[in-house]
């Protein structure tokens, strides 16, 4: 029986507790203090921030440096901060002059972020491109999937949901596809160390959306997005070389929170989110059901006017709920000199807009760091568990077992419907027991109250990631490094299908499916670290070795019940489908890297790995892959010349170049005879593949990073061009050589694009700041050969009423489909025969577009005003096609509005001739022209730009906390996600993909979940 869950208690009461805050007590008005503030060459800085920590109670400096500050407590400390400059904060101690002398602020220059294999270095010092987001931005507007808030905030970065609802995994590519049959997502990396991330996967979710999709998510579930410090995103080949061919698309390497030795601090964090649908699809309601303009009974709506039917189309909203999603997390830090120790637990529970849809999922976290004799040892030790449960999974986007079909193919009006709704089965004397209730029943056309209730499927999940790091000291300039991880992650779902339906439940008793999948990955490494400074010269070097372990096994079990609904493996006829897939792979190597800074201004980084990888023949399995880089601070040499101008505050050119391979999937070296369904050897007829080559990249990259006006405003600019050759492909084997098919390596795919990042603060007052960043990146995803077999007739990568296909020569993202029959000047033919007009179908496919876009802007801003904050990101994709599978449907039944206003429009009207060229002039009636090759066409452009979140927030002062024991600090926030579209073309998201897993079937909506708004709440309360 399945256990009712309890209401999640969190989130409810904190508002009360806010409102206590907001009871004033004034600062006690004590004494002025004033001063001036200069620089390093006693020069006077103008509009200089001075104020009361903790207060609003602050000034800033005139034109000559010169600053007044009133009722300042003699035991007040007075922080002292301008843009570009280092900032100091100051106990007044009864003081009542106070001159402060600013330095340039050397850290954000100075700037040290995590690269590969987690070694930090200074920002300035790299010759690739990276950029930093921290965790604050990320949970601005918290998510499901904290991935998803990736999208705009970093150039070069593709992020696409696979529109399946709460819980739903998200689709991360950088700088464009390398592979065409292997991974094209980057590696995830935490705390140094790989994490699995990939897509909960199971024996029914790897249809890519045709066939009962289920998407329930990925493995960055596994993480707490409130114990994320900071996401470094390494973009290039040369940026992640390190990591080998599992980086070999780039690396998100992340950061989490540790405790803090001195200090012990409870933090709470509560979130509510609303997601509110809104259909964008439209309906008609001007004919009945029928054909051909007859009423009458039928799947379609292709019938008479309307001669006062409720023919209204309200039982679509009705259909969805607005979702919800409850976050509550706390966390515990705090440690002394010898160990330091950092807490969490999180509880996501929510609701999708799709009925019946739940979603529970708990993180627990624990990281224990510690040093140890005079900092000779450091200890890091972490653990997380995650468990992750999603009752009645939406089989969206799909078209089999999903209600979404039925609902909107729907021809007789809300009456009609509704009769479904509250009746959605009968009783079947043949069985003695209920059965589906629908006259409009089809393969896809099913009742969508008796899916919601009769048609289940259930998903379980639960993680594990322990990791350990040891570092000797043995100098200030040596030390060596130990760390390892360990990822568990077991998988377990259920479907249940009634008996009552035809196809999806079968002829007998009804259909069960069970499905256990464990995932096992270890991963090690050794690295010996040196960083020392001789002279003018510094040497960072690291060597080691790290060897990576992945194990999958995935059991499935699917029956036809013989005693109808009764779930049990051992209540079957027929013969059961019984399928155990287990993979096995292992990567090994060693590598090394050292970079070379001569006056903190001149660098030079070489890199070398080199791999052995399991999945490779013995022959092959070795590959050794270099890189190198330089980058140049222009601006050091100006300073040691005295020439830099003073508007100019950093600037720095780099330079890199990289090769690095990609091992192939699993399988293709030794293929194996094989079982089917019926327990019978069925003989392999692919040759192995002994000769098999690693996927190879090699990538240049060139870039310049400047920084204007002390850092107000900043400018980073790349440019790359990566090939990636040795794809993989099977192909029809000669004659005579015993087998049907055989795999070779060709093929080459190539990515050169641009990217800009600009930052600006154009606004810094006492009481005001404003704060902008712009991203800009375009990519040329292109196709530059392809073996011989494919060269002329293009390689299909998917088909489903359009042809994903490559040409050599051609963009990656190229759409074909077959439509109606043309002439030369590309006029359709229309043949009149028996009174009907007849479209006949092209023998060959045209082309239709291409989904990949030109480019893409994104713009985040934050604004303060004392302690009120607004922050908001818009950004867009611009160019490229995507394609409606739903309104397609929609169209052909005669259900959409476009169908309907064809009609009252006495038909289409386009340039047609007869089959002997003569031109055409009559209208192609409706139904003629939406159920022919020209009406499964739904395609829109890609474009679209919005409003992607939106956060207004305030600070509780600590004037207003201090009254209240404990509390340091309170912030409460409305938030909003995906509020509107300032332009959208399609009737769907056109950056949903319709499976996450495949390198397809990134353009298409195929009766997806509908779009929806979220809006909702944040508390943040620190003790």
């Amino acid at each position: 029986m399945k256990k009712t869950r309890k209401r999640n208690p969190f989130g409810s009461g904190f508002l009360a507790i806010l409102f206590l805050f907001i009871s004033t007590s004034l600062f006690a008005q004590n004494s002025t203090v004033k001063g001036t503030v200069t620089d390093s060459k006693n020069e006077p800085l103008i509009g200089v921030s001075v104020l009361v920590q903790g207060s609003t109670n602050g000034t800033i400096t005139d034109v000559n440096g010169n600053y007044i500050l009133n009722n300042v407590p003699s035991n007040a400390t007075i922080e002292i901060s301008y843009v570009g400059m280092k900032s100091q904060t100051i106990p007044v101690n009864g003081q009542e002059t106070i001159n402060v002398v600013l330095k340039d602020d050397t850290e954000l220059l100075d700037e040290v972020v995590v690269t590969a294999l987690g070694i930090k270095r200074a920002e300035k010092s790299l010759s690739y491109a990276t950029q930093k987001i921290s965790g604050d931005d990320l949970q601005t507007v918290p998510s499901s999937n904290v991935l998803s808030n990736l999208a705009g905030k970093t150039a070069g970065m593709m992020v696409s949901n696979s529109g399946a609802g709460v819980g739903s995994s998200v689709k991360v590519v950088l700088r464009g596809n390398r592979s065409i049959y292997g991974n094209n997502q980057p590696l995830y990396v935490v705390d140094g160390t790989p994490i699995n991330s990939k897509s909960f996967t199971n024996g029914a979710n790897a249809d890519a959306g045709y066939g009962g999709n289920i998407d329930a998510g990925d493995g960055m579930a596994g993480i707490n997005p409130d114990d994320i410090e900071s996401i470094n995103v390494l973009k290039g080949a040369s940026a992640s070389a390190l990591y080998g061919s599992q980086a070999a698309n780039g690396v998100i390497m992340i950061t989490t929170k540790r405790g803090i030795e001195g200090k012990t601090s409870l933090s709470f964090n509560s979130s509510f989110q609303a997601d509110i649908p809104y259909i964008t699809y439209k309906f008609q309601d001007a004919y009945e059901m029928g054909s051909n303009g007859t009423s009458q009974q039928s799947n379609m709506q292709w019938g008479a006017k309307n001669a006062g039917k409720d023919l209204s189309n309200s039982f679509i909203n009705d259909f969805f709920n607005t979702g919800n999603l409850w976050v509550n997390s706390f966390s515990i830090s705090g440690g002394n000199k010898l160990v330091q120790n950092y807490f969490s637990y999180q509880n996501s529970n929510g609701k999708g807009i799709m009925p019946n849809n739940k979603f529970n999922k708990h993180n627990v976290a624990l990281r224990t760091t510690t040093s140890l004799f005079d900092n000779f040892l450091e200890i890091d030790g972490s653990v997380s568990l995650m468990k992750q449960d999603i009752d009645h999974a939406p089989s969206a986007p799909s078209r089999y077992f999903n209600p979404i079909v039925g609902l909107y193919l729907f021809p007789e009006g809300t009456t009609e419907f509704n009769k479904y709704k509250n009746e959605f089965e009968v009783f079947a004397p043949e069985k003695n027991i209920m059965k589906q209730n629908w006259k409009h029943e089809e393969d896809i056309n099913k009742n969508p109250y008796w899916l919601l209730n009769r048609a289940s499927y259930d998903f379980h999940a639960n993680k594990v990631i322990t990791k350990a790091n040891i570092k000797f000291n043995f100098t200030d300039y040596l030390n060596l490094q130990l760390r390892g991880s360990y990822d568990y992650t077991k998988m377990n779902s259920e479907r249940k299908v009634n008996w009552g339906v035809s196809v999806i439940s079968g002829d007998r008793g009804g259909r069960y499916e069970v499905y256990n999948d464990v995932a096992k990955e270890a991963y090690a490494d050794a690295l010996l670290n040196f960083n020392k400074t001789f002279g003018h010269v510094n040497i960072l070097a690291t060597a080691g070795t790290s060897i990576f372990d992945y194990k999958i096994d995935k059991l499935g079990n699917r029956v036809s019940l013989r005693i109808p609904n009764f779930f049990n493996l051992n209540n079957y006829q027929g013969r059961p489908i019984l399928k155990q897939d287990i993979e096995h792979r292992q990567l090994r190597s060693i590598f090394g890297t050292a970079s070379l800074g001569w006056r903190d201004m001149l660098y030079l980084d070489v890199t070398a790995r080199n791999d052995w990888a399991s999945t490779l023949p013995s022959g092959n399995r070795s590959y050794f892959y270099p890189s190198i880089g330089t980058s140049f601070i222009f601006t050091e040499l100006m300073n040691q010349q005295n020439s830099r101008p003073s508007w100019l505050t950093f600037g720095k050119i780099r330079a890199s170049w990289t090769q690095v391979g990609n091992d192939m999937p699993w399988g293709k070296t030794i293929v194996y005879d094989t079982l089917n369904d019926s327990g019978d050897i069925e003989k392999n007829t692919t040759a192995p593949f002994t000769d098999l080559k690693p996927e190879k990249s090699s990538a240049f990259e060139v870039g310049l990073n400047v920084r204007f006006l002390n850092n107000r405003i900043g400018l980073d600019i790349a440019y790359y061009n990566t090939k990636t050759k040795n794809q993989y492909f099977l192909v029809d084997a000669p004659s005579g050589t015993g087998y049907s098919k055989y795999f070779i390596n060709a093929g080459e795919i190539g990515n050169k694009g641009f990217e800009a990042t600009l930052d600006v603060t154009p606004i810094q007052t006492k009481n005001f700041n404003w704060t902008s960043a712009l991203n800009f990146t375009t990519n040329q995803n292109k196709v530059l050969s392809l073996p011989e077999q494919y060269k002329e007739t293009g390689l299909k990568l998917t088909s489903g009423g359009f042809t994903y296909l490559l040409r050599e020569g051609d963009k990656w993202g190229e759409m074909y489909m077959k439509q109606s029959k043309r002439d030369d000047q590309g006029r359709i033919i229309v043949k009149d025969q028996d009174g009907k007009q007849q479209l006949q179908e092209a023998n060959e496919e045209s082309h239709i577009g291409n989904v990949m876009p030109d480019f893409m802007l994104g713009w985040t801003n934050q604004l303060n005003y004392k302690n009120v904050w607004l922050s908001f990101q818009i950004d867009g994709r611009f160019g490229g096609k995507v394609i409606s599978s739903t309104q397609a449907f929609l169209n052909k039944y005669g259900r959409s509005q476009e169908s309907a206003d064809a009609r009252l429009a006495g038909g289409i009207k386009t340039s047609a001739v007869t089959p002997d060229g003569k031109p055409y002039d009559k209208p192609i009636d409706a139904q003629t022209w939406y159920t022919s090759k020209e009406g499964e066409l739904a395609m829109y452009k890609a474009t679209n730009v919005r409003l992607r979140e939106i956060s207004l927030g305030y600070s509780f002062p600590k004037k207003m906390l201090d009254k209240i024991k404990y509390i340091t600090g309170a912030r409460l926030s409305l938030v909003g996600r995906n509020l509107f579209y300032i332009y959208r073309d399609a009737p769907f998201d056109p950056e949903m993909v319709l499976s996450t897993t495949t390198n397809s079937t990134s353009n298409v909506d195929n009766f997806s979940i509908p779009m929806s708004r979220t809006i909702g709440f944040n508390l943040n309360i620190n003790f």
